[in-house]
């Protein structure tokens, strides 16, 4: 609990200390840089809402075949030079190769037990249109399990209006996950090991839809599928997540 403390107060502290006003940053998604210029800061909170259903009950783990969750977020982004911005608490966003149609560009942070990495290219062949292939990597490790995610994927992002964006996704990968700490508990207490480690064909989808409510202000519903096939079941995940972003 204290170092959660810990890092939400860094977090707010960093944003209060921000000293520069915000500066040019376009209200359209397409038009928008890798990374947030120099001087644009960026304070995001919301909540997601995840069920996640397996095809069938684990016997180790009794007959439920259905977990629902949920849990707010916040993140900040602060904009250091042209191409290369500040992830709080610890990470950043670097816009490697930057031309009028093309941005190529890595990002990685931690947070808390969490660690993201990603690599994005982003071509725009047409002012209402963006193409976005990725790599993306998500590791987990928390006490009770651990988990990788490895995954290529393609954005597509329709910039409808000025304010108002549209992006549908595709994802292709792998994911894993254990349970060093379940497994050690069963086998204290009922003298049997069950072995929780799994790796599977990932698929996901997802649909981001972004609107700028203002020159400050953004809003972003996104809704997501991912599909786990595993040698002895299937896992699917569906979520949804709420996401509001202030400028300054």
């Amino acid at each position: 609990m204290f170092k959660l403390n810990f890092y939400i107060l860094l977090t707010l502290t960093a944003i209060s200390c921000a000293s520069q006003p915000k500066g040019e940053y376009s209200e359209s998604k397409i038009e928008r840089p890798y990374n947030l210029p120099y001087d644009v800061a960026k304070f995001s909170f919301g909540a997601e809402y995840s069920i996640d259903k397996v095809s069938e009950p684990i016997e180790e783990l009794g007959d439920a075949d259905t977990l629902e969750s949920g849990y707010p977020f916040i993140t900040a982004e602060n904009g250091w030079l042209d191409r290369f911005s500040w992830i709080f608490p610890l990470g950043f966003r670097w816009n490697i190769l930057k031309t009028d149609t093309q941005d190529f560009g890595i990002s990685a942070y931690t947070s808390f037990f969490i660690t993201h990495f990603s690599i994005d290219y982003w071509y725009e062949f047409h002012w209402l249109m963006s193409f976005r292939p990725y790599y993306r990597s998500k590791q987990v490790k928390a006490v009770l399990f651990e988990s990788s995610r490895d995954a290529l994927g393609i954005e597509l992002v329709y910039q409808f209006t000025k304010k108002f964006a549209f992006s549908p996704r595709y994802e292709l990968g792998r994911y894993s996950v254990d349970s060093n700490f379940i497994e050690q508990v069963f086998e204290e207490n009922f003298e049997v090991r069950p072995e929780l480690y799994n790796d599977g064909l990932l698929s996901s989808y997802g649909l981001e839809v972004l609107y700028s409510i203002s020159d400050a202000w953004d809003v972003v519903l996104l809704g997501e599928q991912d599909l786990v096939q595993f040698s002895d079941y299937d896992l699917r995940t569906t979520k949804l997540s709420l996401t509001f972003s202030f400028f300054y």
